[in-house]
């Protein structure tokens, strides 16, 4: 089947958490007679919605999973290593090694227009060897994503929620917009822009924030590449819910550049 042009989105991940994770090979549509999908890759700093997941200059090797059924149901899982601390109101000293993230859902095309589709599922977010933190660092998204695909543009707007966000911060929403756009035979160009919100901005360790990024994405010799370069609005020190000079991105400040390299199978 032909790859859809929404499916080429380089600052996606097929699990929606990590926003420069992989290149995102998920089929926007059903195979025909279902299939696995897997990918591997490396990126040279691990990002999600214009957070470090990695120490800046740290990169990270990341899977991934995920069989597709015909009729349009989903089971996928991700991993990769990490340095994600603990939240400032944990006296404790964690940080988590390594990620796995397992989604189930179910994608298709509506029936009005097969260019346009649609995404619901749950993901859960799980670091092994913290469980003695004060703070849970595991947590569950329900996510939406729709989508249309234009040919000379495919943008897609997805919507994350959770009930109890990492560190045990309460609701949460993250918004996003993504436009994957074919530049010639060879490149395809996606910004992007999210908005994340915390009810407990305190646990979380930082404000509500909005990121962006830019990825310029291509594949050469069967192997998906990519240079992103990611930003927010956020302060590298900041006061916010009763935390004085927090340092919300600290020394390495708030935007990155990342380039990735893999191969999906």
């Amino acid at each position: 089947m032909k790859k859809s042009l929404l499916a080429t989105l380089v600052a996606g991940s097929i699990l929606g958490w990590a926003a420069v994770a992989s290149a995102d090979q998920t089929p926007l549509v059903p195979a025909p007679d279902g299939k696995f999908i897997g990918n591997v890759t490396f990126v040279t700093e691990y990002w999600a919605r214009g957070l470090r997941q990695t120490n800046p200059g740290v990169g990270a090797v990341q899977g991934s999973i995920e069989y597709d059924h015909p009729s349009g149901v989903y089971l996928g899982a991700w991993g990769s290593n990490s340095q994600v601390t603990n939240s400032p109101r944990d006296p404790t000293s964690r940080t988590a090694s390594a990620e796995m993230d397992f989604s189930a859902g179910y994608r298709s095309a509506f029936a009005f227009d097969d260019k346009a589709t649609y995404d619901v599922g749950l993901i859960y977010y799980y670091y092994p060897g913290v469980s003695k933190a004060k703070y849970n660092f595991d947590w569950v998204d329900a996510m939406a994503k729709v989508g249309y695909d234009f040919g000379f543009a495919a943008p897609s707007l997805k919507l994350l929620v959770s009930p109890n966000m990492q560190y045990e911060s309460g609701n949460a929403e993250y918004i996003a917009l993504d436009v994957a756009i074919p530049v010639g035979a060879y490149f395809t160009v996606t910004p992007h822009a999210g908005y994340q919100m915390v009810d407990k901005n305190d646990r979380y360790g930082t404000p509500d924030y909005a990121d962006y990024s830019l990825s310029v994405g291509t594949n050469v010799a069967g192997l998906d590449m990519a240079l992103t370069y990611i930003t927010t609005d956020r302060k590298k020190v900041d006061t916010f819910a009763g935390l004085t000079n927090q340092a919300v991105c600290g020394n390495s400040g708030c935007d990155g550049w990342v380039f990735s390299v893999g191969k999906t199978f």
